[in-house]
């Protein structure tokens, strides 16, 4: 399996930086600025919007020294180098750490390339404070923007007698010296500094080179000596080590040495992400599940994207997908789901239902069928993540099980195909009345849903079947466009009603003001959402079979989106919380990531009583029994 390179250190040797930093050209800029909301969503904000928002983030942040830090960082990694100078001047003043202060406003000062005031900024902390690598290094950098390339170079190697750990500092010292004498000249530089007294990136770069060489011994050694000088190990030595080491295809070695030093508090997503791509690699799916959960724990956002990447990958590996083998006995078995999937018997949510009388009529709504193109697999059955038409197959007549559940008369179930070894069955033919001789409380019509998705626009083929006499009493098509089919979503909900009125003698009924279905736009997602929902609840009622859902907290994300779009909407609301529910019984540590997120949308986003009350409480119960 290729993943493609290991991340390393960003560093290209024949595109090492000048002396003095450089704005980057308009070109480079990104259009937007990337953030995250307080619900883990990324935000794509213009450049000048952002610009606009800089004088009050630093205002927010002018007497708190970390923070205003952190800001001048971000404000100089994302070009905005003018926008941050009196943040930077004002952080100078305040900073307890007065070296750091001292080296972001020089570093600003650089980039503003006002190199005669950096000097003064950066010479009179290190008068001040005493001599520090970093402002030593910048100290150079003022220097030599002012043409004194002599005295820049005596500063830059003092800056690494006192810090020969500095990047920056390193490896402007390594280019100066290629540009005069080539590469064997940089690889003296880094066997110069590698001589000073508890220098360890040296030995990072020297151990490149042995890899590049194929002397894999020499680099494993200057790999071990770098770590034993390490007190505690850095993120960005342990990501250089496992980049690599991963890009030179050592892998059982990069996990060897990486794997026990790796803290995720201190190491984070890019030596998580060398560590999970080796494991992966070498098809070791419990060590790069329990790195993936480690980074899953800490609740950061803008990892987000990369651990469900990974652990889409890692399902794959453990989950087997591809032909079944043929002596793998497949039975197949229906699960019921009565009423709506959000408000099954014994939970609160089904008080919001109207009340039916038992002897109501009873309508199953079959899932799990459809023609689809052509594939590799020469007519063998194929276990592999749930696709468009699996989702629509399955998430179609949920929808319409539950709203002939609130708009007629009768009860509805909805009957799910599925696997006893787990998982769910897309029948490649339509399933028949016949198809329900295992229930044993028969229904006394079933809506049958069949979808010819071998090419476009689908066409959904319903049957609707009286199983007293096996009859079907009525039949239609709907054409769906897969890329937009909100408007046939609707038309196909509104004629199943209309058709059960007709046939079924079921009467319609007014729509509570909260149980009403999501607008047009968003009846796609719905279906998708619900046919998520159905996985999930699937895997808690039967638990004893194999692992089978497929990248779980993607689920609840989609979830928490569709109410983030759409907060007024009350089944929706309730679609997410019945799911999360269901998630804790199995997996408690996962359903405590959405704690702070659920409470925050119940408190931003009221709904309408009683549904307010009712999912209050059911956020309550979730995690007293998710603690316990």
């Amino acid at each position: 399996m290729s993943m493609g390179l290991f991340d390393k250190l960003l560093v290209k040797k024949q595109t090492l930086p000048p002396a003095q930093p450089v704005k980057p050209e308009k070109s480079d800029v990104p259009a937007t600025i990337t953030v995250w909301d307080n619900y883990g969503r990324t935000v794509e904000v213009p450049r000048e919007e952002w610009r606009k928002m800089l004088p009050s983030n630093f205002k927010q942040y002018w007497s708190a020294p970390d923070g205003l830090a952190n800001l001048v960082v971000t404000c100089l990694r994302d070009g905005f180098v003018a926008e941050c100078l009196e943040g930077a001047r004002q952080l100078c003043r305040i900073d307890p750490q007065p070296h750091r202060g001292a080296t972001l406003l020089g570093v600003t000062l650089l980039g503003l390339k006002r190199f005669e005031e950096a000097e003064k900024v950066l010479a009179g902390a290190l008068r001040q404070h005493g001599e520090e690598g970093s402002l030593l290094t910048n100290l150079a950098k003022a220097i030599s923007g002012q043409g004194d390339s002599a005295r820049a170079e005596r500063t830059l190697w003092r800056a690494l007698e006192v810090d020969p750990n500095q990047d920056n500092g390193l490896l402007w010292y390594a280019v100066i010296q290629r540009e005069r004498g080539g590469p064997s000249a940089e690889l003296d530089a880094f066997r110069r500094v590698a001589a000073l007294p508890a220098s360890w990136r040296a030995q990072l770069w020297l151990a490149r080179h042995s890899l590049e060489t194929k002397d894999v011994p020499s680099a494993l050694a200057l790999y071990q000596e770098a770590l034993q000088r390490l007190k505690p190990v850095t993120a960005d030595a342990l990501m250089q080590i496992s980049g690599d080491l991963g890009n030179n295809g050592l892998l059982k070695e990069l996990t060897e040495i990486c794997g026990p030093q790796f803290d995720v508090k201190q190491h984070g997503a890019q030596v998580g992400n060398n560590l999970i791509k080796a494991y992966v690699e070498l098809h070791n799916t419990p060590d790069a599940r329990r790195i993936l959960e480690q980074l899953y724990a800490q609740q950061r956002p803008d990892w987000r994207e990369l651990l469900l990447f990974w652990e889409r990958e890692i399902d794959k590996l453990d989950k087997g997908y591809g032909p079944l083998s043929g002596s793998e006995k497949i039975e197949v078995q229906l699960l019921t789901f009565d009423g709506p999937i959000w408000a099954r018997e014994g939970t609160p949510f089904s008080e919001m239902l109207p009340t039916k009388p038992a002897d109501a009529v009873k309508i199953a709504f079959f899932c799990g069928s459809a023609e689809v193109p052509p594939s590799t697999h020469s007519g063998k059955i194929v276990s592999q993540p749930s696709n468009d038409v699996g989702r629509f197959s399955r998430g179609l007549p949920m929808f319409l099980a539950e709203r002939a559940h609130i708009k007629t008369s009768a009860n509805t179930t909805t009957l799910v195909p599925w696997l006893k070894r787990g998982g769910f069955v897309l029948a490649g033919g339509p399933w028949t009345a016949d198809s329900l001789a295992s229930i044993e409380h028969k229904p006394d019509y079933a809506v049958l849903l069949h979808i010819v998705a071998n090419r476009e626009p689908w066409q959904a083929k319903f049957s609707i079947v009286r199983l007293i006499d096996q009859k079907s009493v009525a039949a239609w098509e709907q054409a769906v466009n897969p890329n937009d089919a909100a408007a046939s979503i609707s038309d196909i909900a509104k004629r199943t009603i209309r058709e059960l009125e007709s046939v079924a003698e079921v009467s319609v009924m007014p729509t509570s003001e909260g149980l009403l279905p999501p607008t047009i736009a968003m009846l796609p997602q719905y279906v998708s959402g619900l046919e998520q929902a159905l996985a999930v609840s699937c895997s808690a009622l039967a638990p004893d079979t194999r692992p089978f859902l497929y990248a779980e907290r993607s689920i609840l994300d989609f979830l928490l989106d569709l109410c983030l779009r759409e907060p007024d909407n009350v089944i929706m609301r309730l679609l997410l919380l019945s799911t999360v529910e269901r998630e804790s019984r199995a997996r408690p540590d996962i359903a405590k990531e959405y704690r702070e997120r659920l409470e925050r949308l119940q408190h931003e986003h009221s709904l309408p009583q009683p549904s307010q009350g009712l999912a209050d409480t059911a956020i309550v119960r979730i995690y007293a029994e998710a603690e316990s």
